[in-house]
């Protein structure tokens, strides 16, 4: 069929639909915040990494990340109104295997939190670590408050957009600046031709996805699907590359800033 045929369009529109139809508000608002919002929040106020996580001496980003901890619990402790009670041994070992990981990230969270406040950080992930505990035996008990889905999305994204900063700041911290990276390329070029530079740039980027998939599996997608289970392997895997983007995005401009 060529492009002038009947059919070309609807077939392309419909394909543009499925595409299109795969991401979330949430999607999109990572992108953003990865690409423009967090490299201006670094810029202004400094970048965060998992080496500057317990300083102390920053009152407003204590609480915004506290808060954050507690939305996610709040999500973590309810369901979808829509949805029915979970009561079985399946469901809780499920939400075990699910939100581990999840737990650990709002203890760590937490922690740096309670540190920004000046408060002591270990007393935090404790607190978090017990609260989930709980929180995980009631739902697989059924005993849950449902809340609408819309509520549930926008109290687990502040803490998904806190953690993707987190994850932003510590990838910029270990990544090559735009000097080191350009000697790099600049040597690779003398030996191997202009090949090099596209190697260089897909090693650079291979290893930023072999980082972030392990923590979109643990902090993005854990927590979205807390509050709304949906979408195939497929979609999710088109969400992390979107994701993917706007970090990499953010951190070279970062990077070339030289800030």
């Amino acid at each position: 069929m060529t492009a002038g045929e009947p059919g070309t369009r609807p077939l392309a529109g419909e394909r543009f639909g499925r595409l299109r139809a795969a991401f979330r508000a949430e999607d999109l608002l990572l992108l953003a915040w990865g690409a423009v919002g967090w490299p201006l929040a670094a810029a202004l106020f400094g970048s965060v990494d998992l080496g500057s996580l317990f300083d102390e001496g920053h009152p407003v980003r204590g609480l915004l990340w506290v808060g954050a901890v507690v939305g996610a619990l709040i999500v973590l402790g309810t369901r979808n109104a829509d949805e029915p009670a979970e009561r079985s041994e399946e469901a809780l070992a499920r939400r075990f295997a699910i939100f581990g990981p999840l737990v650990g990230g709002m203890s760590l969270v937490a922690a740096g939190g309670f540190a920004a406040l000046g408060l002591p950080e270990d007393p935090a992930m404790g607190l978090v670590f017990l609260v989930s505990i709980v929180l995980i035996v009631a739902a697989g008990m059924g005993v849950q408050k449902p809340l609408p889905r819309a509520t549930r999305r926008a109290l687990v994204t502040p803490f998904i957009l806190v953690a993707a900063g987190l994850f932003n700041g510590t990838m910029a911290s270990i990544a090559p600046g735009p000097t080191d990276l350009a000697d790099v390329l600049g040597g690779g070029l003398a030996e191997a031709g202009e090949n090099a530079v596209l190697v260089g740039l897909g090693l650079v980027v291979g290893l930023f996805v072999l980082f972030a998939a392990p923590f979109y599996a643990m902090l993005v997608f854990a927590p979205r699907r807390l509050a709304e289970p949906e979408g195939s392997p497929l979609t999710w895997l088109l969400r992390f590359a979107l994701f993917s983007l706007g970090s990499l995005l953010g951190i070279g401009w970062l990077a070339a800033s030289g800030l």
